[in-house]
């Protein structure tokens, strides 16, 4: 047996090998000094900062008073335009001349021809009506002027009436004297019978203005009742022209009104679009010109599908880039969502030339734009109705770890239900 333990003798043998001793490379060390600092910015940004989830629409700039399309009622040739762009215009105002005047085989217009003829019948019915009126007061006139002296002749009789009666009052007394004087045998037979005699001559005299009178009466009845059978008969002759003539003058009007029609401005406000133009054929399914109106602020028309208008509500921020500035130049504007449409609109029913997308219908959201104008080359340009723009809408504001875990609450909620 040996002096020392196996062991011992075989540590010594295994001694030059050295102690191990574990090395580590400065690389490792700033990788992983890396390693967790940039896990910690992740994390960090992901705590402190958020991500904004936005829906790009297309759009068009609209007054929110709406803009008034005037057509013609009828085809014709614009013979006259009496504005231009940008004119304010009051309601009523003459915007147009169109003539729907159709030449017939003696080269003078048809309508125009009918329109004579109108004026010929028109001025025969007023001369006619003119003549009716010098007739009856002709007339009345002599008739008045008859009635009158029947009425001084019954008035004279009155009067020779009223005498002859006191004349024959006197004789009668007279008669009366005679006879008491005849009875006393005071006067002869003739002298009473004249007496008697000049009684009954004056009672024939009262008896003949009587009559005298009363044939007056009757024929100052008979004239009364000619003159207002004449008043009668005036009236309903002048009734029947006057008829007539205002049933000419309607088909004149009617005549003259296919003839030349006056397109009119149907409310106040500033022309545009007025594209018609003098010599132009226009019809009643094309607009002539444009009419925004008075107090008018534009406003943005957006159209979004049904897929991205969940989440979009009235008061989001909106950020515009107009078509006509573009943004990389000009900038974006910023807006605000008033209201979202509760149904959907079909493609034919939006006037937005820009929508390129296959959806076949969309929600219309009205945006009220922060400016009016926008800022290019130093000068304030104002907007205009019709301008085309795209829009970023604001949909969810949330932390970066928020969407990140996302779809881990997702999991878990539908696991719980």
């Amino acid at each position: 047996m040996g002096l020392f333990r196996q062991e011992a003798l075989q540590a010594e043998r295994q001694k030059w090998l050295g102690s191990v001793i574990l090395s580590t490379p400065l690389s490792l060390r700033f990788f992983t000094f890396f390693i967790c600092a940039v896990i910690a910015l992740v994390i960090l940004f992901c705590i402190l900062f958020s991500y904004t989830r936005k829906q790009t629409v297309t759009g068009q700039l609209v007054p929110d008073k709406g803009v008034i399309k005037v057509y013609s009622q009828q085809y014709g040739i614009v013979i006259e335009k009496k504005v231009k762009e940008g004119d304010r215009v009051k309601q009523g105002d003459a915007l147009y001349v169109i003539s729907s005047e159709r030449e017939g085989a003696n080269a003078l217009g048809t309508q125009q021809t009918i329109s004579t003829q109108i004026q010929a019948r028109l001025d025969s019915l007023n001369d006619e009506l003119n003549k009716n009126q010098e007739q009856f007061s002709a007339e009345k006139s002599l008739l008045e002027s008859y009635i009158e002296k029947l009425n001084s002749q019954i008035d004279a009789l009155n009067k020779q009436i009223v005498n002859q009666r006191r004349i024959l009052g006197l004789v009668q007394r007279r008669q009366q004297q005679y006879q008491q004087i005849y009875q006393k045998e005071y006067i002869s037979l003739e002298q009473y019978e004249r007496v008697k005699e000049e009684v009954l001559q004056q009672q024939s005299a009262l008896s003949s203005y009587e009559r005298e009178k009363l044939n007056t009466e009757k024929e100052l009845a008979g004239r009364q009742s000619e003159l207002d059978g004449l008043l009668l008969k005036f009236e309903k002759q002048q009734g029947q022209l006057e008829r007539n003539i205002s049933s000419a003058k309607q088909e004149l009007a009617e005549s003259e009104a296919k003839r030349e029609i006056v397109i009119q401005a149907p409310q106040s406000g500033t022309v545009t679009a007025a594209v018609a133009q003098v010599g132009q054929f226009v019809e009643s399914s094309k607009p002539m010109v444009s009419i925004i109106p008075e107090n008018s602020m534009l406003q943005v028309h957006l159209y979004a599908p049904s897929k991205a208008v969940g989440f979009i509500q009235e008061g989001a921020e909106v950020w515009l880039r107009y078509q006509s500035y573009p943004y990389q130049k000009f900038g974006q504007y910023r807006g605000r969502v008033v209201s979202v449409s509760k149904v959907t609109l079909t493609q034919h029913e939006i006037q937005a030339t820009s929508l390129t997308s296959n959806e076949p219908s969309f929600y219309q959201i009205t945006v009220k734009p922060e400016s009016q104008t926008v800022f290019a080359y130093g000068q304030k340009k104002a907007l205009q109705p019709g301008m085309e723009l795209e829009a970023d809408i604001t949909l969810d504001k949330r932390k970066v770890y928020e969407w990140v875990l996302e779809p881990l609450f997702s999991i878990t909620q539908k696991a719980s239900d």
